[in-house]
């Protein structure tokens, strides 16, 4: 099944319509689920400029959807990643946390813990079209590494581990570009 719920969810019942929790505006929100056996563990998802979502799950699965005005998805998809099940992967190569992409060109970027990874993807998924290990990133603990990794508008990425530090801090990365 390519099919994704979405059940609305509200804030506080007993109050509705937008609330403010802090600096952060609650306009809606949504449970997601699919019986599609591949579905779920979502660990990040992107906003595309056309008012679609791109996720990734920790077990290397991609999910897509739209939003209609019925609290419906619009053209749901549900599929593995792109070299994330061929002949010797494992889990660990395909546990994947963190999603971003270029709103000019359309590719996308997504950061892998356990087997430390930045993978870029062509706009459609279709294909991979590089992968780097950053020497930095593999000091990282095994299942904590780039829980996240964002493009920022002037060009230059940076992925975060989901490890804390003593001082209560994480690590980061900062690239100047295209990290692949």
């Amino acid at each position: 099944s390519q099919n994704i719920a979405l059940k609305p969810l509200m804030l506080d019942p007993a109050h509705s319509g937008p609330r403010r929790v802090g600096d952060l505006i609650f306009l809606n929100a949504w449970e997601l689920g699919s019986d599609n056996e591949d579905f779920g563990g979502i660990s990040a998802l992107t906003a595309l400029s056309d008012g679609r979502f791109v996720g990734v799950s920790d077990a290397g699965t991609l999910v897509g959807f739209g939003l209609n005005n019925d609290d419906r998805a619009d053209r749901p998809f549900i599929s593995p990643l792109p070299d994330s099940r061929g002949a010797g992967a494992t889990y660990k190569d395909r546990d994947s946390e963190g999603i971003t992409h270029d709103l000019d060109n359309g590719q996308f970027w997504v950061s892998y813990e356990v087997n430390h990874a930045i993978r870029r993807f062509s706009r459609s998924f279709a294909r991979s079209t590089g992968i780097v290990r950053p020497m930095e990133m593999q000091g990282w603990p095994g299942n904590k590494g780039a829980e996240c990794i964002i493009r920022l508008f002037d060009g230059r990425f940076v992925a975060i581990s989901e490890s804390l530090e003593d001082d209560d801090t994480h690590q980061a990365l900062l690239f100047s570009g295209d990290p692949v």
